[in-house]
């Protein structure tokens, strides 16, 4: 899984957080349904928090609203994914 995007929209002293992210699978055209994955909304200070995103399919987005402007979005902060690569 990954963040592909993400837009934010300040909302009085709210943001408005839209995350987009999708599934990725070498070799498989079929990809996995019913996902639940974390996303940490990153402050300034590189404290976070998690929100819970879920979607069907190779892609989805979400729209979140935190009290704060985030400097970033990842997923799977705290490593929990089971992850695969590809190297040498």
């Amino acid at each position: 899984y990954s963040v592909d995007s993400f837009v934010v929209n300040q909302n009085g002293s709210n943001y408005d957080v839209t995350v987009h992210v999708k599934q990725k699978a070498k070799g498989r055209t079929m990809m996995a349904n019913s996902n639940r994955v974390e996303l940490g909304f990153y402050k300034p200070d590189y404290s976070y928090e998690k929100r819970l995103l879920t979607f069907s399919g190779q892609t989805g987005s979400q729209t979140f609203t935190v009290d704060f402007d985030p400097a970033t979005v990842l997923i799977d902060p705290e490593e929990r994914l089971s992850d695969a690569i590809t190297s040498e």
